[in-house]
């Protein structure tokens, strides 16, 4: 049974209609295990969209293993689907979430993207590090350098970050950051590198969070 012939049951409607796109179901695998995560369920929660699941994987994983392990989970969440005749139980969207670390060799970044394509995972991709989204709430930020000089930065505007990201200070700005974000992406794209240093595509899972919620 569909997806949208069980909510039919549930709820007496049909899950798309004139009016409405159909809500995805997002998978979000973090490689961070404390700052990442938190703030993607910060933000989905701020959204009101209780679609979104965001798994931890932690340290450990290169990025091409952790694509593989979120197409991994995709699988099985299929199955369980198919086995519970619940479409509900699948992932409409799966998205995977690493920074590049000033080490975009190392990392294999280019087989990690390939891998995405092919098994159809979407990438958040944060260069250097996932801290730059949090700055580009505060101010632009177009040199290239390293994480420790994005961390500097971010200080200047929260004093006290360490690991978790004050949520509540971020989210008025979040449409600044967007913004800020898109243009990088533009200037990394003219420079023949979109994944180039400083760069992050944080903003295009945001915005589908975003899209989709209840706010």
């Amino acid at each position: 049974m569909s997806r949208r012939k069980n909510q039919k049951l549930r709820h007496g409607l049909l899950r798309r209609d004139a009016y409405r796109e159909p809500k995805p179901r997002i998978l979000v695998v973090c490689e961070g295990s404390v700052t990442e995560p938190r703030y993607f369920r910060d933000f989905s929660t701020d959204q009101k969209n209780g679609l979104v699941e965001v798994n931890a994987i932690g340290l450990g994983f290169d990025p091409t293993t952790l694509v593989e392990e979120a197409a991994k989970r995709q699988d099985m969440a299929a199955k369980e689907a198919e086995n519970k005749e619940d479409d509900f139980l699948s992932y409409d969207d799966v998205w995977c979430v690493f920074d590049i670390d000033d080490k975009p060799r190392e990392r294999k970044v280019p087989e990690a993207r390939s891998a995405a394509k092919k098994l159809k995972i979407k990438l958040g991709i944060s260069n250097p590090s996932f801290e730059l989204w949090a700055l580009l709430h505060f101010q632009d930020y177009n040199k290239p350098g390293n994480q420790t000089q994005v961390g500097k930065a971010l200080k200047k505007h929260l004093p006290k970050y360490e690991k978790l990201l004050p949520y509540e200070i971020l989210a008025p700005t979040y449409d600044e950051a967007v913004t800020r974000a898109k243009a990088g992406a533009k200037n990394r794209a003219g420079e023949g590198d979109p994944y180039g240093d400083p760069s992050t595509t944080v903003f295009k899972l945001t915005e589908i969070i975003r899209k989709f919620g209840k706010k």
